[in-house]
């Protein structure tokens, strides 16, 4: 993808365009919503198999319904794994095991396809 300097609303509508398409293709292709691909590369990215849905909604701004939504559908996918915080059961832990994080990487890898 080519670099985009952004000085005028103009250049703000193009950068739009190729989100909005991005994240069309995504869904289309591989089965993903905005939500999941945003909960899956912070995955990729964390350096621990296990994080908080509040550390991912803080890092991401997602509101908890659709931090929630999405987290249901990547479980039921196979990409996560969800516990409770033992000293705190309010909190949601997010785990992904060996397995889990293979698939991880491979879905953004996937994704990347997409740029």
């Amino acid at each position: 993808m080519e670099k985009i300097e952004i000085k005028k609303i103009d250049d703000v509508l193009v950068v739009s365009q190729y989100v909005k398409r991005f994240y069309r293709e995504v869904k289309k292709e591989l089965k993903l919503s905005y939500e999941e691909v945003i909960i899956l590369n912070y995955l990729y990215n964390a350096d621990s198999n296990e994080v908080s849905a509040r550390e991912i909604s803080r890092a991401s701004g997602l509101e908890p319904y659709f931090l929630t939504k999405a987290m249901q559908r990547l479980r039921e996918k196979g990409y996560i794994s969800k516990k409770r915080n033992t000293v705190d059961e309010r909190t949601v832990i997010i785990e992904v095991d060996e397995a889990q994080r293979l698939k991880v990487n491979e879905m953004i890898d996937r994704v990347n396809q997409f740029i």
